[in-house]
């Protein structure tokens, strides 16, 4: 296992699958696949091809999700259904000044939908296997 603190600017989500999140306190970890580096991130120049592992935001003072979920095969949706919003624990604002807004989207596997995701927390790291 290794652990990549911060470096969340240089990660490609877009075809990016993500599994369901588990909230501990203030602590966020979603199961990733598919995920790649970008020119800057420290994996960048020893590991190519897709991660799979962990997102782990710590310090979490808001965390929202609008998904959009697919009829259908999502690789040839019937459509869409409607957009909603989730979030997945209750906003604090008395620590969200320390805090800094991580973006991402992907594709969430359970429901299956493309999501579009809001972490506002103190700190990212990412964990991968070394496999």
């Amino acid at each position: 296992m290794r652990q990549i603190q911060e470096h969340f600017d240089d990660l490609h989500f877009t075809e990016t699958r993500l599994g369901k999140p588990l909230v501990q306190d203030r602590t966020i970890s979603i199961p990733v696949q598919g995920l790649l580096t970008m020119a800057g991130h420290p994996l960048a120049a020893e590991r190519a091809g897709l991660i799979r592992g962990r997102l782990v935001f710590r310090g979490v003072a808001a965390s929202r999700r609008t998904l959009t979920e697919y009829i259908g095969n999502p690789r040839n949706p019937d459509g869409f259904k409607e957009d909603y919003t989730l979030e997945d624990l209750p906003a604090t604002e008395d620590e969200s000044s320390a805090c800094r807004l991580y973006s991402f989207e992907g594709l969430l596997e359970d429901p299956v939908a493309w999501v579009d995701w809001d972490v506002k927390a103190r700190s990212f790291e990412l964990i991968i296997d070394n496999r």
